[in-house]
């Protein structure tokens, strides 16, 4: 009876490099440190927000609210707090322009606020800020004296009239007629356009000025070329001046019912 021999054969193990230890042993480190991070550096009860920092002037924001935004996001903690989250909702405030945030270390988060700062009323319900965005103000909204108050405040500004979404082409228009009327300092109070473009001005001295559609620059200048002569002496009497004539303009003279025409022809 013969016996079989087994032979048993070696198994050769590929050898690991240098570096691809340290590479695993790295992202090990990594990863453990990640998971120590989201522990407790997220955790607002190991790194909470302990101060709150807002620069930038705010005349008409309400405070109380912005103050109550930025602690709900600030529950958080400093490292979990949603900053472009929390940017948004303090930009949908009615009288904020733009914010930025950042966080200072150890514990404070830092909110920079720039507010609307109006130049103009809009279609009687909206202001137009300096950036020729328009907005409304929750002032409008408010019942009683309070409201009546801050309607009769922002009345003071010059007021704009025209076709939706004509705020910022308007408020334009309005900033380099102003100029142009400056050295006679009669200063336009109101601006209308109507549905066919046409503009008409209402001065500080309470003439209306009629300038058409077409070539209303050109029309102001000449405007503000007579004033002085033709405008001044009988700015009492004065109702309105219509300038759309080719060579020269109207002169309506309310209380003697009568129009003279001047210019050449």
């Amino acid at each position: 009876m013969s016996l079989a021999t087994a032979q048993s054969g070696s198994v050769t193990m590929p050898m690991v490099s240098r570096r691809t230890l340290w590479w695993c042993t790295g992202g090990a480190l990594v990863f453990a440190l990640l998971l120590v991070i989201a522990r407790y550096g997220l955790n607002p009860n190991y790194y909470p927000v302990t101060g709150i920092e807002v620069h930038g002037t705010t005349r008409y924001a309400e405070r109380e609210t912005l103050e109550r935004i930025v602690s709900s996001y600030a529950s958080d903690g400093f490292f979990g707090v949603d900053l472009q989250g929390l940017r948004g909702s303090i930009e949908s405030m009615p009288w904020i322009q733009s914010a930025s945030l950042r966080r200072l270390w150890p514990g404070v988060l830092v909110v920079s606020l720039i507010e609307h700062n109006p130049q103009a009323g809009w279609n009687g319900n909206e202001l137009i800020g300096a950036d020729f965005s328009a907005f409304t103000p929750p002032q409008y909204q408010l019942q009683g004296e309070a409201g009546t108050q801050w309607k009769g405040y922002f009345a003071q500004l010059p007021q704009l009239f025209g076709p939706e979404g004509r705020h910022a082409a308007l408020y334009q228009l309005f900033v380099a007629m102003n100029q142009q009327l400056a050295p006679v300092g009669d200063n336009i109070v109101e601006l209308v356009e109507d549905a066919r473009g046409s503009v008409q001005l209402k001065l500080q001295s309470g003439v209306d000025v009629h300038l058409g559609r077409e070539q209303m620059l050109a029309r102001l200048s000449q405007f503000a070329k007579v004033y002085t002569h033709v405008v001044a002496p009988d700015l009492q009497n004065i109702r309105r001046i219509d300038m759309r004539y080719p060579n020269g303009f109207a002169v309506d003279y309310g209380l003697n019912d009568a129009a003279r025409t001047q210019g050449g022809n």
